[in-house]
């Protein structure tokens, strides 16, 4: 019968094989620091392309790094424009974030890709408008795509 294992990081998922005298095909795990969940295929574990709790949400009026635990973030670019930097898509197969610009000033919200990765072929995307909101998904290689 499948299990459920919890770690607080996911580097801590092949101790598990150890501390809990091997593992089964179909047992489930979760990362605590990012929640992430995986699957046991066998032979590796594998991750599951959604996180298995909601994080929070995130509200910044400052430019900001995205954390593992952010979902959705609320900025707030009144004070001037800001940069919300992207972690790098190759460590975030299938991960989905909102960003939602939510403040009337002409300041600009600038989403910046990680190192050479890009957003919808372009290494950065901007916000521009009250309540604008983009949704975007990691390929897991060098990618982060708009929906």
């Amino acid at each position: 019968m499948p299990r459920v294992i919890v770690r607080e990081t996911a580097s801590e998922l092949p101790g598990a094989t150890s501390a809990l005298g091997g593992l089964f095909e179909g047992d489930l795990a979760v990362a605590l620091d990012s929640g992430v969940g995986y699957f046991w295929n066998g032979a590796a574990w594998v991750p599951l392309a959604v996180s298995v709790f909601t994080p929070g949400v995130t509200t910044t009026s400052i430019s900001y790094v995205v954390l593992s635990t952010d979902a959705v973030i609320l900025v707030d670019a009144t004070g001037g424009d800001l940069t919300i930097s992207l972690p790098a898509a190759s460590a975030q197969a299938g991960r989905l974030v909102q960003i939602k610009k939510i403040d009337a000033s002409f300041h600009k919200v600038v989403l910046d890709a990680d190192g050479a990765d890009l957003i919808d072929g372009e290494p950065t995307l901007e916000l521009l408008y009250e309540d604008e909101s983009v949704p975007i998904v990691s390929d897991g290689l060098s990618e982060w795509s708009v929906l």
